[in-house]
């Protein structure tokens, strides 16, 4: 799962954590390029590409 936050910050869920006991601090939080912010969250999940690609296409055809 993943949510825009503000223009340019993402929360995205990590990998090998289930969803049902997420705690704020396993979040990861990228730029709005895919850089992560910060050391918190664990490892990206393997579906940040087509996350990231939504994001592109979102920004191209629905600018801020």
């Amino acid at each position: 799962m993943t949510i825009q936050s503000s223009e340019d910050r993402i929360l995205v869920t990590p990998s090998g954590v289930l969803k049902e006991r997420l705690r704020e601090e396993d979040l990861v939080t990228l730029d709005s390029v895919g850089e992560r912010l910060g050391e918190g969250g664990g490892k990206l999940s393997s579906c940040w590409p087509n996350f990231q690609h939504v994001y592109r296409l979102r920004c191209c055809c629905n600018p801020y």
